[in-house]
């Protein structure tokens, strides 16, 4: 596992479309701005109201955009999505597996401990390489700190910070 650059972090938040949609509303008053801000919040609710393993994908998502954007073609960067309860999330420690993209059923599970609810996602293939399977164990409303590192032009899921 890599240790990401310093000042190359980020922290997955859901809030942000909301500040943009209520910023476009003042900005445009009337029918067109309420629209304008009804699209924004349509397209941020599944971060907002996605199962766990959904919010994984979209930071994942997130940093793999942002780190896409660096004009050096090796950086690297730690994603941190906050653990949630509601709505469907873990109430106590959960499980979360990134599945290598060669595994016969790849992509993203997270499991609520102990024998709780499954949530899993193929959603983040679209964004990162998962070149092996990882696994990490949470306490419960501790966040996920996932490391992810640019080569060339593809971002790859490296590893999981330690808490």
């Amino acid at each position: 596992m890599t240790a990401a650059a310093p000042g190359r972090f980020i922290q997955f938040t859901q809030a942000t479309p909301r500040r943009v949609a209520w910023s476009m509303i003042f900005r445009h008053r009337g029918l067109t701005g309420a629209l304008l801000a009804s699209l924004v919040l349509v397209a941020g609710c599944q971060g907002l109201t996605g199962d766990s393993a959904e919010r994984v994908a979209f930071g994942l998502r997130e940093g793999a955009s942002r780190l896409g954007q660096s004009r050096s073609a090796t950086d690297s960067m730690t994603v941190r999505i906050p653990a949630r309860t509601w709505p469907n999330g873990c109430p106590g420690a959960y499980r979360i597996q990134l599945r290598a993209d060669s595994a016969k059923v790849s992509g993203i599970v997270v499991s609520c401990l102990p024998k709780g609810r499954q949530y899993a996602t193929q959603y983040a293939k679209r964004f990162v390489h998962t070149l092996v399977t990882l696994e990490a164990e949470r306490k419960s409303g501790e966040p996920v700190d996932i490391v992810l590192r640019k080569q060339g032009n593809d971002v790859e899921v490296s590893g999981f910070e330690q808490p």
